[in-house]
């Protein structure tokens, strides 16, 4: 057996229900102003993933896990093949969480969600809304018709979930690049927003969105192998 023929046969496929179909169209429709927000909300996840490795830092040593010193968040731009790829070195996630966390809204209930959009009259209040529901994740749709996450919980197996609406596939992944922990969310961006793949939009929009994020953000000109050098950028306000 293949390694392709082998990761197909490990895969799940969850189909979401019409309810979570229908509330997934209000968010990428409805929710937001403007496409850019789908940057600020991924780099928030990756901020908040790189705080929550600091909690568990100590507990994570006394069990001889091994976890990066520094971390950071990085955006690398792979335009031969159209996919814009944000990366935090931050927690991660098991198995089970990407099926709870990427599978469905949050653990509030679509009912509840759907109650709070009709109450929402005012969309300056849109942030609240999307903070106590978890909905960030879901903006990368506004830019993406396909969505990929790979995410290594710090001593646990890398998984991959990936999503084109209507339903999503999670399998067991590879690990490359002895990647000890994080989540990397890959962005194959649809044909109209190719101006994601340039450098000085990103840079701009994480000055206007992200300048107060604790973590180094480092730009990548393209997505290379490990082995490779890189050419990075570090957003600052200098930069």
């Amino acid at each position: 057996m293949t390694t392709s023929e082998q990761k197909n046969a490990e895969s799940e496929i969850h189909q979401y229900s019409c309810e979570m179909n229908n509330l997934m169209s209000i968010i990428i429709n409805s929710m937001y102003s403007s496409k850019d927000y789908f940057l600020r909300e991924l780099i928030s996840n990756c901020s908040d993933a790189c705080d929550k490795l600091n909690v568990l830092r100590t507990e994570l040593r006394d069990k001889n896990i091994d976890i990066d010193l520094i971390q950071k968040i990085r955006i690398m731009f792979d335009k031969n093949n159209n996919r814009l790829i944000i990366q935090d070195n931050g927690i991660g996630m098991t198995k089970e969480e990407m099926i709870n966390y990427l599978g469905c809204i949050a653990n509030s209930g679509t009912k509840k969600f759907r109650e709070a959009v009709q109450t929402l009259k005012n969309k300056e209040k849109v942030d609240d809304l999307i903070g106590q529901f978890g909905l960030g994740f879901y903006s990368s749709f506004l830019v993406a018709d396909h969505v990929v996450v790979q995410s290594k919980y710090p001593g646990g197996q890398m998984y991959q979930w990936e999503s084109s609406l209507g339903s999503f596939t999670i399998a067991p992944a590879k690990d490359e690049n002895d990647f000890l922990h994080g989540t990397t969310v890959i962005l194959h961006l649809k044909d109209g927003c190719k101006e994601y793949l340039k450098k000085e939009k990103i840079t701009e929009l994480v000055k206007k969105y992200s300048m107060f994020i604790s973590y180094p953000i480092l730009l990548v000109n393209e997505k290379v192998k490990s082995d490779k050098k890189e050419e990075t950028k570090k957003v600052t306000e200098d930069s």
